[in-house]
C-alpha cells in the first residue's frame, strides 16, 4: 500500500472543498429535477468551488436505484420525486488533488431512519480505520453494523484508495488513480489483508427492502496521522451545509 502525501494540506482542502460542493448541490434539489439536471447543475457549480474537472462523472441515484451497488442503474434516466431518496456522489479535482464526497437526502417531509443509521455507520467506520486495522477489516465491521441495525451492506467493497499523482501515475492523473483505484488492493473488501494506511474514501451503502444510502468521506492513516480529511471532528462526517 502507498504512502499518503507528505503534505496534506492540498487534500484537505480539496476535500473541504468538495464537500462545500456537495452541500450546494443537494441544497439546490427539487422534486422535478432530472439526474441530468443534477449533473448540469454540479458542473455548472464546479468551477465555482475551485476543481477543474471530474475524476468520475457525477453519480445520481434515485429513489429504489439508490439501493444499487458498482453501476447499476447509474445512468438509466430518472426524475427526482416528493418523498424520494436521492444519492449524490461526486469526485472533483483540482491542483494535483482530489475530492471523493457522497450523500443522500430526502426530498420533503420527515427523513427516514435509514440516513442516519447510514450516516452513522459511515463515522463508525471512519473511526474504526486504524494503522493497526487490516482493509478487509473496514469491511467486516461496516457489514456486521448493517446487520446489528437490520440493513443490509450493499456491493462488495465500502471504499477505494485515493492515489497521489506519483510514479506511473503521474501520467494522466486523475483518469490513471481511478483505473488504479479498482485493483483489488486498493479496495475496501473482505479479502484485502494490507494495513489501513494512505488516503481512502470510505462510503458504506446500507440498505433497507426498498431504498438504500450512502455517505462518503476521506480518511487519512500513517504512523502519525489518523483523522477524516477536510472535517474538524468525527461529528461532523455526513453532514453538509448548502
Amino acid at each position: 500500500m502507498s504512502d499518503p502525501p507528505h503534505d496534506l494540506t492540498p487534500w484537505d482542502d480539496a476535500q473541504r472543498r468538495g464537500i462545500a460542493l456537495l452541500g450546494a448541490c443537494l441544497a439546490r434539489l427539487q422534486p422535478g429535477m432530472s439526474n441530468r439536471d443534477v449533473r448540469v447543475l454540479a458542473g455548472d457549480l464546479l468551477a465555482v468551488h475551485g476543481f477543474e474537472g471530474w475524476g468520475s462523472p457525477p453519480d445520481i441515484r434515485v429513489g429504489p436505484r439508490t439501493r444499487s451497488g458498482f453501476l447499476a442503474g447509474r445512468l438509466t434516466p430518472a426524475v427526482l420525486l416528493e418523498d424520494d431518496l436521492v444519492t449524490l456522489a461526486l469526485n472533483p479535482w483540482s491542483d494535483r488533488a482530489m475530492a471523493d464526497v457522497a450523500a443522500t437526502v430526502h426530498l420533503g417531509g420527515v427523513e427516514p431512519p435509514l440516513l442516519d443509521l447510514a450516516r452513522t455507520c459511515t463515522r463508525a467506520t471512519c473511526g474504526y480505520a486504524t494503522r493497526h486495522k487490516c482493509v478487509g477489516e473496514l469491511f467486516v465491521f461496516a457489514r456486521s453494523w448493517a446487520a446489528n441495525h437490520r440493513l443490509s451492506l450493499v456491493g462488495r467493497s465500502v471504499g477505494h484508495a485515493l492515489l497521489a499523482p506519483e510514479g506511473a501515475l503521474a501520467q494522466g492523473w486523475p483518469r490513471s488513480a481511478r483505473l488504479a483505484a479498482w485493483l483489488q488492493h486498493h479496495q475496501a473488501h473482505f479479502l484485502n489483508s494490507e494495513r489501513v494506511r494512505g488516503l481512502w474514501a470510505i462510503g458504506p451503502r446500507l440498505a433497507d427492502a426498498s431504498r438504500g444510502a450512502l455517505f462518503r468521506e476521506v480518511i487519512v492513516v500513517r504512523d502519525d496521522v489518523h483523522r477524516v480529511l477536510g472535517r474538524d471532528d468525527l461529528a461532523s462526517v455526513g453532514t453538509f451545509e448548502g
